[in-house]
């Protein structure tokens, strides 16, 4: 096996008020003197498009995906066979429809790409999903050789950790970050999330009079995620109230609350402009008034990882905020 070159290039210095960091890696092999193989027939490439509503604003973000996926599969040569993935909270192969692979010629490419071109972004982000659809396809192929992209905005906010949990066990992925990290696997600490529990200005528990209980929190409906993952389900962050509203996304979490049907656990940086607003309120808790969720790195192959999947992992490093840092 060849030794593999990763170099990332990335403005060191965010904006005031930015939270975005584009980086380019480049993974570069020697020239190791062997000849080419002569047929493409032991290779396959899998595109995975990320269509999720985070993808709607700007327009651009979708354009661009599409276009990305586009120049993807212009550049499969004659003979791999492939296929491209729509990824929402579920995911769904585009091209070919049969959930297998297509061998790479121009009409196939041609096709490829008129699908690609009629995505529209809806719905939640689970990347687990789509890269368990991913590995499924590729197991239709005897190729050696098995290549997937992913064209995503990073916003994984609409999977469960039980789901990831099991696309770490499961192997479909190198690099993870996760709330909860599997037995037999080790996870460094990222960064702490926080969820407040936050409702409608005029949802009735602003009336109860005093600080908020558990038992006060039971009697009304409890907006849940469901959990996707197959082996270990459950529904996160769920109080035990017998009226709840389970919804698939964050997303959808948070229109709920927003329509007053119920009350949740949001990520504060998700409500922050609805608490800005007015839109919303956090409850007022007796005790408890925040959840911290810590996240925590896998590098699923551990000592062994490739130079691509160590790369990956010292850019999410890197960008940790110095006060998250501080505080593990």
């Amino acid at each position: 096996m060849s030794d593999f070159t990763v170099d990332i290039s990335q403005n060191e210095y965010l904006p005031e008020g930015g939270n975005d960091v584009d980086a380019i890696i480049t993974v570069t092999a020697p020239d190791t003197g062997l000849a080419a193989p002569t047929t493409n027939s032991g290779g396959a490439e899998i595109i995975i498009i990320d269509c999720s509503g985070s993808m709607r604003s700007p327009r651009t973000k979708i354009e661009q995906a599409r276009a990305a996926t586009a120049a993807a599969v212009d550049v499969i040569k004659d003979g791999v066979a492939f296929a491209v993935i729509a990824g929402t909270e579920k995911a769904v192969p585009i091209f070919p429809l049969d959930y297998g692979l297509a061998i790479a010629d121009d009409q196939t490419r041609y096709l490829a790409k008129q699908a690609v071109s009629g995505v529209l972004p809806r719905g939640g982000t689970a990347i687990g999903q789509w890269l368990r659809l991913a590995n499924t396809m590729f197991g239709t192929h005897p190729a050696e050789l098995r290549h997937a992209i992913l064209l995503t905005d990073g916003q994984n906010a609409h999977e469960t950790p039980e789901q990831l949990g099991e696309a770490i066990t499961e192997g479909l992925a190198d690099v993870v970050v996760t709330a909860h990290v599997p037995n037999g696997y080790f996870g460094e600490f990222l960064v702490d999330v926080t969820f407040v529990a936050v409702a409608r200005p005029e949802h009735p528990l602003f009336a109860v009079g005093h600080g908020l209980s558990f038992d006060d929190l039971t009697r009304y409906v409890q907006v849940v995620v469901r959990d996707s993952g197959i082996k270990h389900p459950r529904d996160e962050g769920w109080l035990g109230a017998e009226r709840r509203c389970t919804v698939s996304s964050m997303e959808a979490s948070l229109a709920t609350v927003k329509a007053g049907l119920a009350y949740a656990w949001l990520p504060e940086h998700v409500v922050a402009e609805s608490l800005r607003n007015g839109t919303l309120k956090p409850l007022p808790l007796a005790t408890g008034k925040e959840r911290r969720v810590p996240l925590h790195l896998v590098l699923v192959q551990g000592e062994v990882a490739g130079p691509a999947a160590r790369a990956a992992a010292e850019c999410f490093q890197r960008h940790v905020p110095v006060t998250a840092r501080e505080g593990a």
